[in-house]
């Protein structure tokens, strides 16, 4: 896919907006398989390139990948560039990225601990994929949530997130690799027990997945209305 990205830009530097998809891409494969270091590098890369072009559609696509690959590592970097990518498309531009992008900056609102932000932008990330009926996306916006939840130590939550997407289907990316995954999702079960995540995989067993979703966005209106901060005006 990297020899693809050279060989589409050329000499002359043309097709730069298919290299920024590209780029966008390999940076997703690179987080899946492990190498978060080369990802950041690629999604740096996407953005140094969906800059020049000026398109804004490319530019929100990069700013959600780059803050996805920096949010651990850098999360103050990260919230800067998803809010600007998450305003580009509230403004018109694409909203391809813009479901994981809103769930990675509900991870910068954990870390930030601002757990009324996190649970609306969490919410409005769920939303968006449903209303847009992107279950693949939906499940990776699951699966983002889920890290941000467990950030907050908002464990019960967490568990239902993480339960819902069992109950949907497995994600293609949820911003992890499989290892960090299952690492997060370690930690809500070794706060809850076992027997607390068999009670909600029993209740989820079978449901249209429909009705699955809509009841977790029912869920968390619930959990932010008791939830006491500062709205996210990017959530709306």
């Amino acid at each position: 896919m990297e020899r693809g990205t050279a060989d589409i830009v050329g000499p002359g530097g043309e097709f730069q907006y298919e290299a920024v998809n590209l780029d966008c891409v390999l940076a997703i494969y690179l987080v899946i398989a492990g190498d978060e270091a080369r990802a950041r590098q690629v999604a740096d890369d996407a953005l140094v390139r969906a800059r020049k072009l000026g398109n804004p559609s490319q530019l929100s696509i990069a700013c959600g990948m780059v803050g996805g690959t920096w949010r651990v590592l850098d999360p103050g970097r990260a919230g800067t560039i998803l809010e600007e990518g998450i305003s580009l498309t509230r403004a018109g531009a694409s909203d391809v990225m813009l479901g994981p992008a809103l769930a990675f900056l509900a991870y910068v609102r954990a870390v930030e601990g601002q757990q009324r932000a996190a649970l609306e932008l969490i919410r409005a990330s769920l939303a968006h994929c449903i209303d847009c009926g992107d279950w693949p996306g939906l499940t990776g916006t699951l699966g983002i949530g889920v890290s941000a939840l467990v950030v907050a130590e908002r464990w019960e939550l967490a568990m239902r997130l993480d339960e819902t997407l069992g109950a949907i289907g497995s994600p293609w990316f949820h911003g992890n690799s499989e290892q960090e995954y299952a690492a997060i999702v370690r930690r809500y079960y070794d706060a809850l027990g076992e027997s607390d995540v068999d009670i909600v995989r029993a209740e989820l067993a079978g449901r249209p997945r429909d009705e699955v979703a809509r009841d977790l966005l029912r869920i968390l209106d619930e959990v932010i209305a008791g939830t006491p901060g500062e709205t996210e005006p990017l959530a709306r």
